[in-house]
C-alpha cells in the first residue's frame, strides 16, 4: 500500500469502507429476504465510499496542513511576508518535501553555529 499523499490514504480507506458496507448489505438483505437485491447493495457501497473519501481526504488534508504549516512558519518566520499563507501541493508526497526543508534548514543553522562557534560573545563595540 502506497500511502504517500491525502488522496491514497482516502482512496484506501474507501475501497475498505464501500467492501464492509456491500458484505454487511449482502449479509443483511439475504438474512431478512431470503434473496439480495444488486442495485442498492451498488448505490449503498458507492454512496458509502464515496462520502468516506471525501471525508478522510478533507481531514487528513485539514490535519497535514495544520501541521506543516506550523513547521513552515517557524522555519521560514524571517523569510516570508508577514500574512502570507503558506501553499502547499496536497497531490505530491508533502511529507518527503518537508523532511527535505527541514534538512535543509539544519545544515544552515549547523554551517552558522560552525561559523560562529570560535567567535566570543563581546559587548557591541569591542573587537579582537
Amino acid at each position: 500500500m502506497n500511502t504517500t499523499s491525502p488522496k491514497s490514504i482516502s482512496l484506501y480507506c474507501a475501497s475498505i469502507v464501500g467492501a464492509f458496507s456491500f458484505l454487511i448489505y449482502l449479509f443483511s438483505s439475504f438474512t431478512l429476504t431470503g434473496q439480495v437485491n444488486w442495485w442498492p447493495g451498488i448505490i449503498v457501497t458507492l454512496g458509502s465510499a464515496l462520502a468516506t473519501y471525501f471525508l478522510v481526504l478533507y481531514f487528513v488534508e485539514r490535519f497535514i496542513h495544520g501541521k506543516i504549516r506550523l513547521i513552515y512558519k517557524t522555519i521560514h518566520n524571517l523569510k516570508t511576508q508577514k500574512g502570507q499563507d503558506i501553499e502547499l501541493n496536497m497531490s505530491e508526497d508533502i511529507l518527503k518535501k518537508v523532511n527535505r526543508d527541514v534538512m535543509d534548514w539544519a545544515d544552515s543553522q549547523k554551517k552558522g553555529n560552525q561559523k560562529t562557534q570560535g567567535k566570543r560573545d563581546l559587548p557591541p563595540g569591542v573587537h579582537w
